[in-house]
């Protein structure tokens, strides 16, 4: 057997090799005797054993392989674990022996799945059934669209509290078996004959009704809407009438017409109709009070002109005098109605309150215009804020969204930008040194673009991610990298745009269209493509480079589906 190593002496004795740091053939076998490790295939064994390949067990006395431990065993990798990948004929975890060994299966939990005692438990440890699970069971099949729980035997279902069939939306709640030979269905509440259902029959109290529906017991009807009563006749005892027309009904009843009740009478049903206590007035009315409103000519709006009065009415006209004239009227109370013909009142006599349509006035308090406001004059102006050191803006309240333009006060900086508060996504910043500052947002969603815009008239129809080049005739059409004229990209078009009409093309900025870009890589430099991908010429990764093409760079990847669009005027032919 050949050995090696490089700083000491290798000493046999008796058959064995002493020595520290071994090598044998190679790195079949080495010895670091430093750290006390043997490797098998690998020279830096990071264990007490270090294996480069697969350890396989090859028995030849016995049929089968055993690894052993004194203690605990820990198997760990440090990516997929894989248990009889390779065709065993089967799969035993556990131990045989009389006592129990409980078996944990886990995969979130430490009770995911755990066999113990011939017991299986899923979300749970000591099960007491053969299969005891602690949370719902989803039957989900995909061959067929119906599941089912089969058994050789009868299947009894039981819960200690609820039971329900069909809670979530079920079309239908079938119970009982389709077949031939009726089966009966048994729903019971207390005794075995609670409610049955055989043969096409419904029984209470029965099971084995001779009807459609057949009732061992007495029924209780609230209300029947439909039907015809083919019984004999009900008695009064029982709630009936004991007769079978109504003629017979009302005398055995006591309410027979013209001997024992009042026979209908229009002005008698007139008076039915009264307020409660209004028959009773009418009947104490003399004769003489009748007259009286049978000659009267007033309306009950004249006569609720009298509501309230307490005494003559001609005695109190009588001490009422006419209202001397007066140059002022020192007090007046509230005034509910009427129309002023005096001269126009002065912004003098109007409360601070008021708006007043001439001079100078300071309002306090929030107003609120339900209309347009129009703000006219030879130099219109709209003051906002009173030089004091605070911020001061104009919102706009949106539905989804709200916008701001106004003054950061402690940065001297005019801000536009979204939400109603300054220092936050801020669009657009004017400092005290008119420095101007414009943020375009680089993380944007599919189908959104943020950045310098313009509007070209297209020279065919494009759609969103396209790049164009422009045309002697002002028009845009598909840039590509295979020929000068066409190769020269100047924009993007973000949204479809028909041959002939006109549209919005990003110039530099920022993109994303996940329907129509490829998949990129950051940070990937972006080209004029040579040809169209998928029925759309969009930015390729890859320089062209076929003899006669025009490489230009026109962007980069931010991501797999975003790009920074930045059209560089350099173009090279490919030569």
């Amino acid at each position: 057997m050949p050995f090696t190593k490089s700083a000491s002496t290798i000493l046999s004795s008796g058959g064995d090799v002493v020595a520290s740091d071994l090598t044998v053939d190679g790195t079949t076998v080495t010895v670091d005797e430093t750290n006390n490790r043997l490797g098998v295939n690998t020279d830096a064994p990071l264990g007490t054993v270090g294996i480069d390949g697969d350890l396989f067990f090859q028995p030849t006395a016995i049929s089968t392989s055993h690894i052993y431990t004194n203690g605990s065993l820990d198997i760990r990798c440090a990516d997929n674990m894989k248990i009889a990948t390779d065709g065993a004929d089967s799969v035993r975890i556990g131990r045989a022996n009389t006592d129990a060994c409980k078996v944990f299966i886990r995969s979130g939990g430490d009770n995911s799945l755990v066999v113990t005692d011939s017991k299986v438990g899923i979300g749970m440890e000591d099960p007491s059934e053969a299969l005891e699970v602690d949370g719902d069971i989803q039957l989900s099949p995909t061959a067929i669209s119906t599941a089912h729980i089969k058994t050789a035997g009868s299947l009894d279902v039981r819960a200690s509290a609820n039971i329900k069939i069909g809670t979530d939306g079920a079309d239908s709640v079938k119970i009982g078996r389709t077949n031939t030979t009726a089966a009966k269905v048994h729903i019971r509440s207390g005794g075995d004959n609670s409610l049955v259902v055989t043969d096409s029959k419904v029984g209470i109290g029965t099971d084995a009704p001779t009807a459609a529906l057949e009732v061992s017991g007495a029924l209780k009807v609230t209300n029947v809407t439909a039907g015809a009563w083919e019984a004999s006749d009900v008695a009064i005892l029982h709630g009936g009438t004991g007769a079978s027309t109504a003629g017979d009904a009302r005398a055995n009843l006591g309410v027979a017409i013209g001997s024992d009740v009042q026979a209908y009478d229009a002005d008698l049903d007139a008076l039915s109709g009264c307020q409660s206590g209004g028959a009773a007035a009418l009947a104490a009315l003399t004769s003489t009070e009748i007259e009286i409103l049978d000659g009267a000519t007033l309306s009950t709006t004249e006569l609720n002109y009298v509501d309230g009065v307490t005494s003559a009415i001609q005695t109190q006209l009588d001490s009422k005098g006419a209202v001397a004239g007066s140059s002022s009227i020192v007090t007046v109370g509230t005034v509910t109605a009427g129309t002023w013909n005096g001269t126009a009142i002065a912004s003098a006599y109007l409360d601070a309150d008021t708006a007043h349509l001439s001079g100078t006035q300071t309002f306090t308090g929030a107003k609120t215009f339900s209309d347009d406001v129009v703000i006219s004059g030879t130099t219109p102006q709209l003051t906002i804020g009173d030089g004091d050191a605070e911020d001061s803006m104009l919102v706009f309240d949106g539905n989804a969204a709200d916008f701001r333009i106004g003054i950061d006060d402690g940065t001297d900086t005019l801000e536009i930008g979204k939400g109603s508060a300054h220092g936050t996504t801020a669009v657009i910043k004017v400092d005290s040194s008119t420095n101007c500052q414009v943020m375009h947002n680089t993380a944007v969603a599919d189908g959104e673009y943020s950045g310098e815009l313009a509007m070209f008239t297209a020279g065919e129809d494009l759609t969103q991610g396209e790049v164009v080049y422009l045309k002697s005739d002002g028009k845009v059409w598909k840039a590509v990298a295979t020929a000068s004229a066409t190769s020269r990209a100047i924009a993007m078009c973000v949204a479809p745009v028909s041959a002939d009409s006109m549209g919005p093309f990003l110039i530099r900025g920022f993109a994303r269209f996940d329907s129509e870009f490829p998949t990129y890589t950051a940070g990937q430099t972006l080209y004029t493509p040579e040809a169209e991908t998928s029925g759309k010429n969009v930015p390729e990764n890859a320089a062209p480079d076929t003899d006669g093409d025009y490489v230009q760079i026109i962007g980069y990847a931010l991501s797999g589906d975003s790009v920074f669009m930045h059209f560089n005027s350099t173009v090279v032919e490919v030569a």
